[in-house]
């Protein structure tokens, strides 16, 4: 919203007043600096998804590059819980072993049993082997590796060979 030259009142109207419905329900909250793009992409991730995306197309007019950066953001690790079947196989035919055992370091054993149920059974095995194996690892050295990911996730996107949309909300027919 700070880069937009014009934006409805209507729009402001209703974003404050859900924040401050929102920030009522948390009761004490940090006061920590937040803010930035992040912070927007955050806010469009909780926002219902036909919503967040006409704000994000109306982001998009003004700022093409902007909404770029929130479009990147608003997609995280969590959401490959979202890709079927066929787009994980894709995702881990691309994605580098040693890479994926950091990354699953991190991650809630919901989305490490989504990626073994799309290996092969030895290959599952394999992994957890070596995720123990690796002992403790660095924060910042997990989510570069999940970032790693995301970004082979986007490039398999531009390729046409993985949709997204599913995981931000839109249906499609395959």
């Amino acid at each position: 919203m700070a880069h937009l030259d014009q934006i409805s009142p209507e729009i402001v109207g209703r974003i404050a007043a859900l924040l401050e419905q929102k920030i009522k329900s948390l009761g004490q909250f940090s006061r920590e600096s937040y803010g930035g793009i992040p912070s927007v992409a955050e806010m469009f991730n909780k926002l219902e998804a036909s919503s967040g995306q006409e704000l994000l197309r109306s982001v998009e007019e003004h700022d093409p590059a902007l909404a770029e950066e929130i479009r990147t953001l608003m997609f995280v690790f969590e959401d490959l819980l979202l890709i079927d079947t066929m787009g994980m196989r894709q995702i881990l035919s691309r994605v580098d072993k040693k890479t994926l055992t950091i990354a699953l370091k991190g991650t809630s054993e919901k989305l490490r049993d989504h990626f073994f149920s799309n290996m092969s059974e030895r290959g599952a095995e394999m992994l957890k082997e070596d995720m123990e194996a690796l002992g403790p690892v660095k924060i910042r050295e997990v989510e570069t590796a999940q970032q790693e990911i995301i970004t082979a996730v986007r490039t398999l996107e531009s390729e046409g060979g993985l949709s997204l949309k599913g995981a931000v909300g839109e249906q499609y027919v395959v």
